[in-house]
């Protein structure tokens, strides 16, 4: 089973200037073009409050996630697209437009993501955030699960595909 990259798309739409509602209707119209390039949109996070919407998708490619955002664009939807492919210091050194995240996504082996804690991967989650941790084998799991928990996160889902993991934490 080949691992497929995950993106998280930030749309940063202003304070008072999108509703769970909009959100919705948008996603949907994600859903309907999404096969025409390849991603697949899994899951939003809506903060009213703030005006910022979360799209969690992945892809075999940012090229693709770009693609399809660019369409979802032309519906009207959000205006920031933030992907980045980097290491936990450049993050937290400033080297990006932002040092946390509400929502964190690493989709890589396990013993490399218990050494994204030991880097701290933890660090660049926000304050009631979640961290989404796929491509983990399943007799590595519970290495990751120890890891997180020993910097204060707590498992907060488990799936599974054949071998492979992916688990949810949140601070």
């Amino acid at each position: 089973m080949a691992n497929v990259p995950y993106f998280l798309d930030i749309h940063n739409l202003g304070a008072g200037n999108v509703t769970a509602a909009a959100v919705a209707n948008a996603h949907k119209k994600d859903l309907a073009t999404q096969h025409k390039y390849g991603v697949n949109f899994l899951k939003y996070w809506v903060d009213e409050i703030k005006g910022q919407v979360y799209c969690l998708s992945s892809s075999s490619d940012e090229e693709s996630i770009k693609n399809s955002r660019e369409n979802a664009d032309t519906n009207g939807v959000g205006d920031e697209l933030i992907l980045g492919v980097g290491s936990v210091s450049e993050i937290l050194e400033g080297k990006y437009a932002f040092k946390k995240a509400p929502l964190v996504v690493a989709n890589i082996l396990a013993p490399v993501i218990v050494r994204l804690f030991d880097a701290g991967l933890v660090d660049l989650i926000e304050a009631d955030g979640a961290i989404v941790l796929s491509g983990i084998l399943f007799e590595q799991e519970q290495s990751v699960i120890e890891a997180g928990q020993a910097r204060g996160l707590q498992l907060n889902e488990r799936r599974q595909i054949a071998d492979w993991v992916a688990l949810t934490m949140s601070r």
